[in-house]
């Protein structure tokens, strides 16, 4: 069936939210991150959605990927990237939002003791021979930021403040949620 639909599909898998643009402001000893998306970004007022017709092929199901929030990684360097941020010696998550919502019952109603703010993805195992749960956010269901005062580096040995004209490397991305 997932052969198939990706056939179907032209073999075109999803696309996710686009990165949210990052600026930032030097003061004394912090930084302020900002995000924002540009016009032209798939996730433009957040309003990231979009459809799988690959993995989610039941009927009745809902087959939509929506903007959930952001999360904003340090690198330890300009050669970290985003394939590094699974990785603690390369990255650290200084800051985390996700919208204020909640898993939906039948009827379209909140399931209020069901936020949604942790996100697992299941992620093929080659030593295994399956997918096993990998939790990918740890959300607090809070509302989404769109800036942050940064006042720690998170790769300094003893004191973490920051230090002015010392350079710094973040990442910010933005994900998106089907239940």
């Amino acid at each position: 069936t997932k052969a198939q639909a990706l056939f179907d599909a032209c073999f075109q898998i999803l696309n996710p939210p686009d990165a949210p643009r990052l600026k930032i402001q030097e003061l004394e000893n912090e930084l302020i991150l900002t995000l924002d998306n540009p016009v032209g970004s798939n996730n433009f007022n957040e309003e990231y959605l979009e459809e799988d017709k690959i993995n989610i092929v039941l009927e009745g199901v809902d087959r939509f990927y929506r903007f959930e929030g952001y999360q904003i990684y340090q690198m330890s360097d300009e050669s970290a990237g985003v394939a590094d941020i699974s990785d603690p010696i390369k990255a650290r998550l200084v800051a985390q939002c996700d919208l204020k919502n909640f898993n939906k019952d039948a009827n379209g109603d909140d399931l209020l003791n069901s936020p949604i703010d942790r996100l697992v993805n299941f992620e093929y195992d080659e030593s295994l021979g399956f997918a096993s749960p990998v939790e990918k956010v740890d959300g607090a269901n809070e509302g989404i930021k769109h800036s942050f005062l940064i006042q720690e580096d998170e790769f300094a040995q003893g004191d973490k403040a920051l230090v002015n004209h010392k350079e710094y490397y973040f990442i910010a991305i933005a994900y998106a949620h089907n239940e």
